[in-house]
């Protein structure tokens, strides 16, 4: 209702004791470094694959964590949909390589993000979904120039993987006897397939996506009705005979 609304406004004692004072949302660019020491742009990934930063001057941060343009948090080695700045209106799907900061510069955001482009094959579909591939072309972004992130999954179907591998259920934080099957992806890690079913950031998604075939409505219509008559007709001749009447 309205009072616990009014209570929980502005700075208070009960906001203080429950930790709201100070929370704030996440904003774009907001990292969580790594335990990593700062070092060189040289000596990162960064300064090593992108020849114009090499030379930077500075001391360079890597973080395991980045608030992108709408509020997902991406980590190294996850996948994006980033803004093409060699074609203004375009994007791409991305994997983000590293994040840096310049550790003796104040800034509000990650001097830069790695990310590594791919190419989304739809006309290698797997599950409905296009297929993609990294390019080992690489370029360094800024954080909102990330979109949305991702989802990937790796191709299952061709690299026969099974559910072999166990891991331990855990309840209420428990780890118990018990295990539940997980999948062990058995070879090709890099061949991956994007989750274009996402429907968040439907926006930026959907443009990968695979149309779907359009089918003929009166056919369908048909051939469901075939099916159904023969799956009724296996039903009556497996029902068993009814029995006769007994004589007077």
């Amino acid at each position: 209702g309205d009072g616990p609304q009014r209570l929980l406004q502005g700075r208070s004692t009960v906001n203080h004791y429950l930790g709201l004072n100070n929370k704030q949302s996440p904003c774009p660019g907001d990292s969580t470094p790594d335990q990593s020491k700062a070092r060189r742009i040289a000596q990162t990934l960064t300064g090593q694959r992108i020849p114009s930063w090499s030379s930077k001057p500075g001391l360079y941060q890597t973080n395991k964590l980045l608030v992108i343009a709408n509020g997902d948090s991406c980590a190294p080695n996850s996948f994006a949909i980033a803004r093409d700045s060699q074609r203004p209106g375009n994007t791409f799907v991305g994997r983000i390589e590293e994040i840096v900061n310049r550790v003796d510069f104040d800034a509000s955001e990650p001097a830069g993000v790695l990310v590594q482009k791919t190419v989304v094959n739809a006309a290698r579909e797997r599950y409905g979904m296009p297929s993609i591939t990294l390019t080992g072309e690489w370029v360094v972004l800024g954080a909102k120039d990330l979109l949305c992130a991702v989802n990937v999954q790796h191709n299952c179907k061709d690299n026969h993987c099974s559910a072999t591998a166990g891991v331990p259920v855990f309840q209420e934080r428990t780890k118990t006897s018990q295990t539940a099957a997980r999948v062990a992806h058995a070879s090709n890690p890099q061949d991956i397939v994007l989750n274009t079913a996402k429907m968040r950031d439907a926006v930026y998604v959907q443009q990968y996506r695979i149309d779907s075939v359009s089918m003929n409505v009166e056919r369908v219509i048909t051939e469901s009705a075939a099916k159904e008559i023969d799956a009724r007709k296996q039903t009556a001749r497996a029902a068993p005979a009814p029995a006769s009447a007994p004589r007077p």
